[in-house]
């Protein structure tokens, strides 16, 4: 396995069926050894290649989010309002508006 920057990902398919995983790391040879280590030899070991796949249980994994340098910018939400009058179409009939 050769790692490309431009070409290497992961791809993570989780199957709520079968309550299992499908990880495949695809031209990363250190998440392919991150992997392993966590969760043992993969499906294509005997074989190699550009590509290793692992199937775990479904609760086995967790996504972290990833940090950045940069501080967040959080918008503020704006408060939500009661109408006095009570449904949408109430109000917009009294106020002369028709919908």
């Amino acid at each position: 396995m050769r790692g490309r920057r431009e070409e290497a990902g992961v791809i993570v398919r989780l199957d709520q069926l079968d309550r299992a995983c499908h990880i495949n790391v695809s031209m990363w040879p250190a998440m392919a050894r991150r992997m392993a280590k966590r969760y043992g030899p993969s499906l294509d070991a005997r074989r190699g290649g550009d590509s290793l796949r692992w199937k775990v249980p479904l609760n086995a994994i967790t996504f972290r989010t990833l940090r950045t340098d940069k501080p967040s910018r959080k918008r503020a939400i704006p408060a939500a309002r009661l109408r006095k009058n009570g449904q949408f179409d109430d109000a917009t009939r009294e106020s002369g508006v028709r919908a």
